[in-house]
C-alpha cells in the first residue's frame, strides 16, 4: 500500500497541465496529501490488524499460553501511541512527499508557464505549501542527521 502512495503522488501531481485552472493545481496538492495520509494511516492499520490476528491463531493453537508467556508467542505493540503520533505528525511525510514532486512540477513546467503569460503565477496556496514543504524537508533532514550523529556517538562511547 505505501508502494502505491509512492506512485500515486507523482501521477496526480503530473496529470494536472499548466493551462488547467489554479483551483485544479491546489485541488491536487490538497488531494495528494491527504491521500498520502490516508494510505500511511491504513498500512499502520493494517500492519496492527494482522499483527493481532498472528497473535489470536497463536493463541487458538496453543491454549495453554494464554494465561502465561511462551517463547513462541507474537509481541503484541501497543498501537495507541503509534496511531496517535501518524494521526497527528503522518501530515508531514505527507507534505514533504507531496511537496517535493510539486516543485519537480513546476521545474518541469517553467519554460511553458512562462510562456502562457507573462502573469502567469502560481496561487499563493501553492506558494505557500511549495515553502512549508521545503521546510518541513529540511528539518526533517536534520533531525535524522542529528539522530544518526547521535547514535554513532552513543555507539563510540560505549
Amino acid at each position: 500500500m505505501l508502494l502505491i502512495s509512492l506512485l500515486i503522488v507523482p501521477i496526480i501531481i503530473f496529470a494536472v497541465r499548466p493551462q488547467a485552472p489554479c483551483w485544479q493545481r491546489d485541488a491536487r496538492l490538497v488531494i495528494c496529501v491527504l491521500l498520502a495520509w490516508a494510505i500511511l494511516f491504513g498500512t499502520t492499520y493494517l500492519e496492527d490488524y494482522l499483527q493481532w490476528q498472528k497473535a489470536y491463531r497463536f493463541r487458538a493453537e496453543f491454549p495453554q499460553c494464554e494465561f502465561k508467556p511462551c517463547e513462541n508467542e507474537p509481541h503484541l505493540s501497543d498501537y495507541g501511541p503509534r496511531f496517535a503520533f501518524i494521526i497527528v505528525f503522518g501530515w508531514m511525510p505527507a507534505i514533504v512527499w507531496t511537496g517535493c514532486w510539486e516543485l519537480l512540477w513546476q521545474f518541469y513546467h517553467r519554460r511553458v508557464t512562462k510562456q502562457i503569460d507573462s502573469a502567469y503565477a502560481f496561487s499563493l496556496f501553492n506558494r505557500l505549501f511549495a515553502f512549508v514543504a521545503m521546510l518541513l524537508s529540511v528539518i526533517l533532514f536534520i533531525y535524522i542527521l542529528l539522530l544518526l550523529i547521535a547514535s554513532i556517538y552513543i555507539k563510540l562511547s560505549f
